[in-house]
């Protein structure tokens, strides 16, 4: 008689029920979704900002990634992920990307989790959509920079402490410290998260007595794993309090991070219409005492106001009011503008339209390559096709040179040990200081080539233009995008 493995046989039984693809089928479908909207231009656009900075010093030993922290303002988490992706995969845009894109891909199905689990499936399925047809989320997700990462742990860390409110265990209490641990190794505004959650349990009587003792336990652990990098913290903070490159925010900014996870101003519209309209419905009955709040949905306000509000304030002293290093909040605000589309109305018919409407809004808004630009690519071609005489090409700002590089020879880029000293040999110069650091000899070249790419933050006042023209008496201007322009100054009466 022939035996039947009895977990072959479990599995067999279970995956016939309905229950079991109800389960997985979403998720699942959800994830793929993500997969295949989020990869379609994971490798079009060019390697710009500050992603040629975290792939040139993630491609260096440990030891020396350690160095460069010193000047960093964020924890070294995503750069040993992406030191040891690139290892595997190489520095290539589309390669060099896919670790972002599959945590942006694996958060909306996180998001479905939270959802389901303490709110509602249509809840759930709603608010992971919204995050699918974000473009910023969508950007960050197609970005070489630790973004995606800190959604995900974020949500990660979300799920399991609303799992924890619900029953304490020992082994939740553990992976819920272990996700905080690298939540606040991946990003300084991770510590909001962690205020969030301890704000939440001493809120209710009854959280501050099962989860008081644990919180202070995990307190002490956090400490003790981040002591390692505190002394580094600490002198990033002080250097910061001159203050930032952000300006002070206005009322103006609190719409702007609405506008800037809805797309555009339709659909921030609109959530913001379905919010207020569920906080006027729950503060009517509340009056009447008809509704309270149940804790997860508590939960997300606090997510939401408290680094909201509390970031804003700070911001006016020491400007950090950014959508980027706000953008963990995003989750709360699809999950939280769901619900009180459940709320307004007791009409399911209607409920469904306005989910409709909602979703269909993010939908017909939404792209798959946001920001989308091949200026770099382009300018470094033409330089390369029109300078076969070595002319100076002069890069500014100076900081703009590892961009630069990256488009314009791959192995210079990754000979990161004789980057600086390859620029005298091939002719180009970068700019770190218009006064200082402008060669003294330009005025014996009869052309020479100047990359400008948003110096005016450098050089406000247009010093490198200004000197550049008392030498040349002709400067042809191309313009790429409304970033990045080439200026090619040459004499009179000289042909090249």
């Amino acid at each position: 008689m022939k035996h039947q493995n009895p977990i072959s046989g479990f599995l067999k039984e279970f995956s016939t029920t309905p229950g079991f693809w109800i389960l997985t089928g979403i998720p699942l479908g959800i994830f793929l979704l993500n997969f295949i909207y989020k990869i379609l231009y994971l490798g079009a656009r060019d390697i710009t900002l500050d992603e040629p900075f975290t792939v040139f010093y993630s491609q260096m030993p440990l030891r020396e990634i350690m160095d460069m922290f010193e000047g960093e303002n964020n924890p070294p988490l995503y750069f040993f992920l992406m030191h040891a992706w690139i290892g595997i995969a190489g520095i290539e845009p589309f390669q060099v990307r896919f670790l972002s894109f599959i945590f942006g891909a694996l958060s909306p199905v996180i998001i479905y989790l939270i959802g389901k689990r303490n709110f509602s499936v249509g809840i759930g399925i709603s608010a992971a959509l919204l995050f699918t047809f974000s473009s910023f989320n969508t950007y960050l997700a197609q970005e070489v920079r630790v973004y995606s990462l800190f959604v995900f742990l974020t949500l990660v860390s979300v799920y399991v402490f609303l799992n924890l409110l619900k029953e304490f265990k020992t082994k939740t209490f553990i992976l819920l410290t272990a996700i905080n641990i690298l939540l606040i190794y991946s990003h300084f505004f991770a510590f909001w998260v962690l205020i969030v959650e301890f704000t939440m349990v001493f809120l209710f009587p009854d959280l501050r007595k099962r989860l008081t003792k644990p919180f202070y336990l995990m307190t002490g652990i956090l400490f003790l794993a981040f002591l390692p990098y505190m002394m580094i913290f600490i002198h990033r903070v002080l250097s910061s309090s001159g203050g930032t490159w952000l300006a002070p925010p206005t009322i103006s900014s609190l719409y702007n991070l609405f506008w800037k996870f809805c797309n555009q101003p339709v659909p921030a519209v609109m959530v913001l219409t379905i919010l207020s309209a569920g906080i006027g419905k729950y503060l009517f009955l509340r009056m009447k005492g008809k509704v309270t709040l149940d804790k997860p949905a508590l939960f997300l306000i606090i997510w939401f106001l408290l680094p909201t509000m509390g970031t804003f304030i700070i911001s006016f002293f020491l400007p950090l009011f950014y959508e980027k290093y706000l953008v963990f909040l995003a989750p709360s605000i699809y999950l939280l503008v769901c619900i009180s589309t459940t709320f307004i109305t007791n009409n399911r018919s209607f409920t469904s339209v306005i989910f409709l409407t909602l979703i269909t809004t993010f939908m017909v808004t939404s792209s798959p390559r946001p920001n989308f630009s091949k200026s770099v690519s382009t300018i470094t071609s033409d330089i390369k096709s029109m300078n076969q005489s070595n002319d100076p090409v002069l890069i500014t700002p100076g900081y703009f040179d590892k961009t630069f590089i990256y488009h314009y020879d791959r192995s210079w880029f990754m000979d990161f040990r004789n980057f600086d000293e390859r620029f005298k040999k091939n002719y180009l110069i970068p700019v770190y200081d218009p006064v200082m650091n402008l060669p003294t000899d330009l005025s014996s070249y009869n052309r020479i080539f100047v990359v400008e790419a948003g110096s005016q933050y450098l050089d406000p006042s247009g010093i490198v233009m200004e000197t550049l023209r008392t030498h040349f008496d002709s400067i042809q201007t191309i313009e790429y995008d409304n970033v990045v322009k080439l200026f090619i100054l040459r004499r009179t009466g000289v042909n090249n």
